[in-house]
């Protein structure tokens, strides 16, 4: 596969990922926060149909997981091509991207367990001591663990294109501005920024190939 395929299948994956993740957080409606009381879950859970969406949610989580795997892959090929002899930010940037995708799956696995055992395992709300547990294991594995690894991610990547060039100034702002307002992603809404940063990467990915490429190759004159 050529390098410019490469690219652009990466491209096209950030702006699946962008979809799928956000379609997978906002499938499950479950209770949280103030209204997760033992009753609000378990009327939940007393619906089949919300079990079901539920546990699709999990699978869309799953391959939102997937997609980003792609994206972050073909990010971290320009990003360590333009960095040069270290790439210690480009790594930074695909190990914290990773982790991200371990938090995402914790989280799909997290919200599913109570809906998974009644429907596929044959218990009843009886049987789960404490269903709440597992809904706030997830929240709090994608709103402050998964969400600070999507941080690390954006930071790095930032920084790279400013320093390097490899991808637009624009983009570099848009970054530090979406990083910032995922800090408060424990508030839920702010966590769109991250698809959406998602998005404006892979646009820039697939609408700047040759450039990205040209710059990549020629590190050492764009930092001088």
């Amino acid at each position: 596969m050529t390098e410019s395929r490469w690219g652009r299948l990466g491209a096209v994956s950030g702006i699946l990922f962008a979809v799928l993740f956000t379609a997978g957080v906002m499938l499950p409606d479950h209770p949280n926060g103030e209204d997760a009381t033992q009753a609000a879950v378990t009327a939940f859970y007393a619906d089949s149909d919300n079990r079901i969406t539920v546990i699709v949610a999990m699978y869309v989580l799953m391959l939102a997981g997937i997609a980003f795997l792609g994206f972050i892959a073909s990010l971290y090929r320009g990003l360590r091509e333009a960095e040069g002899a270290s790439g210690s930010l480009a790594i930074v940037a695909l190990a914290a991207g990773v982790v991200f995708v371990v938090m995402l799956n914790a989280t799909g696995v997290a919200w599913a367990t109570v809906a998974a055992g009644i429907e596929f395992g044959g218990n009843s709300l009886a049987d789960i001591e404490n269903p709440i547990w597992f809904g706030s294991l997830g929240d709090i594995s994608l709103m402050i663990h998964g969400m600070f690894a999507a941080i690390v991610v954006i930071v790095a990547t930032s920084a790279l294109a400013l320093r390097t060039a490899a991808l637009p100034r624009w983009l570099a702002w848009t970054g530090f501005a979406c990083a910032f307002l995922l800090i408060f992603s424990f508030v839920f809404m702010p966590m769109i920024a991250l698809p959406v940063w998602a998005v404006a990467t892979s646009v820039a990915m697939l609408k700047h190939p040759a450039a990205q490429s040209q710059r990549a190759a020629q590190p050492a004159s764009v930092a001088a």
